[in-house]
């Protein structure tokens, strides 16, 4: 906060301007960090999951379907309670977003306003977008690097369009990547769509492909 803030929020004012060309396309890019397109996403595919009849399918197809059903689940649940704990996070610590940098200066505090003038640090944003990137890299790890540029334009977008300062979007990535990565690990821990190997990351439990499902059968 204290070496960086300050800093970046001014260089941003004096060589962003409103309306441009770069600041308007960071205003698209930070759409993306907004929750509600992924959950309401994810809560079909489930649904409709959930009334489909199952017990109708032959042994391939039903493996396949117990997978879409578990990833679906695994990012819901898992982006939404990191967005609900880092907006209650961000509110109970109260800091000022930075259009107040120059009435209130970057370090102060209005704790438990539940304002959104007060609600900066974590950025909301930026853990939604760390949450999807850790979610899409967990399930889908071959195009990691793809993922992590993702997840950090979404957070990087929060400075650029003068919502929050780098703290904040730092603490917001780090804070919901961290959080789907511990549910991941917690989920290895008891057997459940991932396993353990080496390093922090889990890699998604091997199923049976319906290909060999249907040679069995």
């Amino acid at each position: 906060m204290a070496y960086f803030d300050v800093d970046v929020t001014l260089w941003k004012r004096a060589n962003l301007d409103p309306g441009s060309f770069v600041e308007t396309s960071f205003q698209v890019i930070t759409r993306f960090g907004t929750s509600g397109w992924v959950l309401i996403g994810t809560a079909i595919i489930g649904l409709y999951l959930s009334l489909s009849p199952w017990d109708q399918l032959p042994r391939p197809k039903l493996l396949q379907r117990v997978n879409w059903y578990s990833d679906a689940n695994f990012a819901f649940f898992t982006i939404a309670l990191s967005g609900i704990a880092a907006n209650l996070i961000k509110n109970m610590i109260g800091r000022a977003r930075p259009k107040m940098l120059d009435t209130l200066g970057p370090f102060h505090f209005e704790h438990a306003a539940f304002e959104s003038t007060y609600a900066s640090f974590p950025s909301g944003h930026s853990t939604t977008s760390g949450a999807i990137g850790m979610v899409l890299i967990l399930l889908f790890p071959r195009y990691w690097p793809i993922w992590l540029l993702i997840a950090v334009l979404g957070g990087v977008s929060r400075v650029m369009v003068g919502a929050h300062y780098p703290s904040d979007v730092l603490a917001g990535l780090a804070f919901g990547a961290g959080f789907v990565l511990l549910s991941a690990r917690w989920l290895a821990l008891r057997g459940t769509m991932f396993t353990l190997g080496e390093g922090w990351i889990p890699k998604r439990k091997r199923q049976l492909s319906p290909a060999t499902m249907a040679a069995r059968a």
